[in-house]
């Protein structure tokens, strides 16, 4: 058997019991992204978050990514994640609250992928994604803004530039007991909120 075809039932396994827990759970948060990548491809990354009543955790998983062709309208994100709703039979009902970014296409008031989902649930709470307000306010002071400039070079600098560097800055963290075992790397957000 080839490490592709491993690879593949792997993650074959790991959806499949991703979906049983959402099916046991009786509510669960989203957050959705949308955003394009290096080659230019759109996609709607979407997260969860739900409680796993077997193992009485929370948990954070990635549960799809979406892609699309041409336009990305409010209608064009809401079709396709009804879509991946319906396909995965999953309900709106047990969507607690959404995060979001502050793209027009996700918060149009009329239009937007936000309203076409309360449409299904009116009682969701939304947010918006704190990485966005983070940027944003780093963009509003000269201050702040080089400080985040100077972090920013700093986590991607550990991050992608050495290797050693960032196993070494892993162990660190692992030595100080913190709460965090590495980095994200960090790219500046392109869709901030127009509110």
């Amino acid at each position: 058997m080839s490490n592709t075809r491993r690879t593949e039932m792997l993650a074959a396994e790991n959806k499949k019991s991703l979906f049983e827990l959402l099916h046991k759970s009786p509510c669960y948060c989203i957050a959705l992204d949308e955003s394009c990548d290096l080659v230019d491809s759109e996609q709607m990354s979407i997260f969860v978050r739900l409680f796993d009543i077997e193992n009485k955790v929370f948990r954070e998983e990635l549960l799809a990514i979406l892609t699309f062709e041409g336009k990305t309208r409010g209608e064009d994100l809401f079709k396709s994640f009804d879509d991946f709703m319906k396909k995965s039979d999953l309900s709106y009902d047990k969507i607690v609250s959404i995060s979001i970014d502050g793209a027009p296409a996700m918060m149009g008031k009329e239009k937007g992928l936000l309203k076409r989902i309360r449409d299904n649930n009116s009682g969701i709470l939304n947010y918006q994604c704190i990485i966005h307000q983070t940027s944003l306010c780093s963009k509003l002071s000269a201050t702040l803004k080089d400080v985040m400039n100077g972090l920013i070079k700093l986590i991607n600098f550990i991050r992608s530039r050495s290797s050693l560097q960032h196993r070494q800055f892993k162990e660190f963290l692992c030595q100080c007991d913190s709460a965090y075992s590495d980095l994200l790397q960090h790219n500046h957000v392109r869709w901030l909120s127009k509110g």
